[in-house]
């Protein structure tokens, strides 16, 4: 008896000295995941968070059938139990162990793309420790990366927030804050970040990319002399910008008054522009036309006026191109159409099919065509033209753009009576 009873006690102690312990079974597990072994260290992470769980006897609630089998004749007042009931905070206790367990489970399901169980494992893990300040960040910008992974923007800004708050020192989360509000309807949070990390970034290591988010934010949100500063620290690194020169030009032209800088940045912007860029082209004359008229410089007015008039004919003249291509394309579908519901050649309807495609990008670039030409503002150059000429005293010159004016249905009632009056004064020898 003595002899089995020691042999059992030998195979026991076998047993437990092949088992590991908690403490080497933890470093296994975190150097399979230094090695990104993710696969092979989910499963001990898994079992040793059981292991643990298991041993936890006031979280598990008694099952439902032994209840109602011991209640069989008592009388419950749901109503009273209902009244009684307490809901269980966030932070249960401080636990290191649990803590490493479910942050190590949440990496590797991250890295397993299961982002939903990476999530569950994270906000678990926080349940198990006090918050910290400028540590706990970490935790709350790999959250931020779960839901960046999924595309739920809200989220993802939510946790990037909690991290910024964590520790305001670390610039970077500015930068990513401003960033991601940048394409939402929160502008003056995209601002408030943006604005934020280049203070904190040294002179000269900012990119040039950020001065023009700020500036396009500042201009959205009517802040149009911080936006003007912010443009021309961007140009100042990027000074051959064609495209923000004219930007520039146009905000300190319409918004701030600037003229000086309006004129020097739209000049600027002309020498730049490439020669296909009618539309801008043709904008910068008109605002540097208008500057002058203000000015009263109606001689130079006049010709600026007239270089957008020149731009508005070559669109013009795109537009009646474009026109002549489609009509006549659309003849030959025709006849495609029409031999096909004829019954001959049936092996053609493949190439019928391609046509119509065809037809409908021609379509989509004339309408494009159209739109540039009616933003240029036809009618307008025409009626500041002849406003000019007027007061330069070149009344029959005056008249044949007033009668354009009329024909673009701009100001047409006014162009009629000043149409009238110079009639008369050139009839009376004025």
């Amino acid at each position: 008896m003595i002899g089995k009873i020691a042999g059992i006690m030998v195979c026991a102690l076998m047993v437990i000295g092949m088992l590991p312990c908690s403490g080497e079974a933890q470093d296994n597990f975190k150097a399979l995941v230094n090695e990104k072994k993710y696969q092979e260290a989910l499963p001990m992470i898994m079992k040793r968070l059981g292991a643990i769980y298991d041993t936890r006897i006031e979280w598990k609630r008694v099952p439902t059938d032994i209840i109602t089998a011991k209640r069989l004749e008592e009388k419950i007042n749901v109503n009273e139990e209902f009244r009684k009931r307490q809901a269980k905070g966030f932070f249960i206790e401080e636990n290191a162990e649990l803590v490493d367990l479910h942050l190590s489970a949440a990496r590797c399901l991250f890295a397993m793309e299961e982002y939903q169980s990476a999530l569950n494992h994270y906000y678990q893990a926080l349940r198990f420790k006090k918050v910290e300040y400028e540590k706990d960040d970490a935790v709350y910008y790999e959250i931020a990366a779960v839901y960046k992974r999924q595309n739920l923007m809200n989220g993802y800004i939510c946790a990037l927030e909690t991290a910024y708050t964590l520790n305001p020192k670390k610039s970077a989360y500015s930068l990513e804050l401003g960033r991601a509000c940048y394409q939402t309807s929160d502008k003056k949070k995209s601002v408030f970040h943006l604005s934020r990390y280049l203070e904190a970034e040294p002179d000269g290591k900012a990119e040039p990319a950020l001065f023009l988010m700020l500036a396009n934010l500042c201009q959205d949100t009517g802040r149009y002399l911080r936006a003007v500063e912010y443009y021309k620290k961007y140009l100042a690194l990027k000074p051959d910008d064609a495209p923000m020169q004219f930007g520039l030009g146009y905000l300190a032209f319409a918004h701030t008054g600037d003229y000086i800088l309006a004129r020097a940045c739209l000049e600027k912007a002309l020498k730049l522009l490439p020669g296909d860029d009618i539309y801008r082209r043709s904008k910068a004359n008109e605002y540097l036309a208008e500057m002058a008229m203000q000015e009263l410089d109606y001689e130079k007015a006049v010709t600026l006026f007239l270089n957008t008039v020149k731009f508005q004919d070559e669109i013009k003249t795109s537009l009646e191109k474009k026109d002549k291509e489609v009509a006549a394309f659309d003849a030959d579908l025709k006849k495609t159409r029409a031999e096909l519901l004829k019954g001959n050649k049936p092996e053609s309807y493949q190439d019928y099919e391609a046509k119509l495609d065809e037809l409908g990008r021609m379509e989509r670039d004339r309408k494009r065509v159209l739109y540039e030409y009616e933003r240029l503002g036809a009618g307008k150059s025409r009626w500041n033209i002849a406003v000019s000429l007027e007061r330069l005293e070149r009344y029959r010159d005056a008249i044949k753009y007033y009668q354009e004016s009329v024909l673009f249905n701009y100001n047409a009632e006014q162009a009629r009576e000043r149409l009238l009056k110079l009639q008369l004064k050139i009839n009376r020898g004025y």
